[in-house]
C-alpha cells in the first residue's frame, strides 16, 4: 500500500469502552489532514468484505480499529475469537503479525513471541500504534507509563516502545 494516510491500531479498551474523555478519538482525528479535522467524515465497519482492495482504498484517508478491527490490517494477527484461536491471516496491508490486548491475556505473550513473520507488534489495552507508509510511526496511549512492543525482523526477542501519554496533553 503506497502513502495513502494512516493505519492506527488500537490494542483495546477506547471509544464506545471506556475513554470518556476521548483522548483516543481526538487523536485519531490529529490523523486527519487539516481541511478535515473540523467536519471528519467517519464510517464505522462492524464486518467488510466483497470489495476490491482497490475499491477500499480510493478514498482512504486513515483506517482504524479496536481489537479484531486492529488485527485485520496486517498479514496475520493473534486471536481466540475463532475455533482453534492462535495466529491467522489478515488483510495484509501492513507488514508482520499484530496482537492486540497483550496485557489482558498473558497466553497471547507467548503466541506473539512465537510468531513466525516479523515485524511483530503487540498493543496492551488503551494503546494506539500508527503505521504510515507500512512503517510504525507513533505510539501514543490514553494512561501513562504505557508501553508497546515491537519484534524487528533479524531480532531474537521483542522489546518494549514507550508510549507517548494523551492524558498530558
Amino acid at each position: 500500500m503506497s502513502g495513502a494516510g494512516a493505519i492506527a491500531c488500537i490494542g483495546g479498551g477506547g471509544f464506545l469502552v471506556d475513554d470518556a474523555s476521548h483522548l483516543q478519538e481526538r487523536y485519531l482525528l490529529t490523523l486527519l489532514p487539516e481541511p478535515r479535522r473540523a467536519r471528519p467524515r467517519v464510517l464505522f465497519l462492524g464486518l467488510a468484505h466483497g470489495d476490491s482492495e482497490a475499491r477500499q482504498l480510493k478514498a482512504y484517508k486513515m483506517l482504524a480499529g479496536i481489537s479484531a478491527g486492529a488485527n485485520c490490517w496486517f498479514e496475520h494477527y493473534v486471536t481466540d475469537s475463532v475455533p482453534g484461536g492462535g495466529i491467522r491471516a489478515g488483510l495484509g496491508w501492513l507488514a508482520g503479525t499484530f496482537c492486540p490486548h497483550l496485557d489482558s491475556e498473558a497466553w497471547r505473550q507467548a503466541v506473539l513471541a512465537g510468531a513466525p513473520n516479523a515485524p511483530a507488534y503487540g498493543a496492551r489495552e488503551g494503546v494506539v500504534m500508527t503505521f504510515r507508509d507500512g512503517a510504525l510511526a507513533d505510539v501514543v496511549a490514553d494512561k501513562p507509563n504505557a508501553v508497546a512492543t515491537r519484534r524487528r525482523p533479524g531480532d531474537a526477542a521483542a522489546g518494549d516502545v514507550p508510549a507517548r501519554d494523551l492524558s498530558l496533553a
